[in-house]
């Protein structure tokens, strides 16, 4: 979720406010890796989400939360 300052919309969650939280931090991995391919992006986001329902990958909370910092740090090693 994220706060907002448009009325009715604070907090403001799911795909909405999560979307432009993961292209931002597509965007960083980017910036931190410029030779990295989409592929690789998605390797780094998945690969380093915080799985928050049953193990792995589901319906309903898709591979979990994408941690930025973890992210970068992923992309920088690998």
């Amino acid at each position: 979720g994220g706060s907002a300052l448009t009325p009715g919309f604070n907090p403001f969650f799911g795909t909405s406010a999560a979307a432009p939280h993961a292209a931002a931090i597509a965007a960083l991995i980017r910036q931190a890796r410029p030779d990295y391919t989409v592929a690789q992006v998605k390797a780094a986001m998945t690969a380093t989400a915080l799985d928050i329902m049953g193990a792995g990958v589901d319906r309903d909370a898709g591979y979990g939360i994408t941690m930025g910092y973890a992210a970068v740090q992923y992309a920088l090693t690998h």
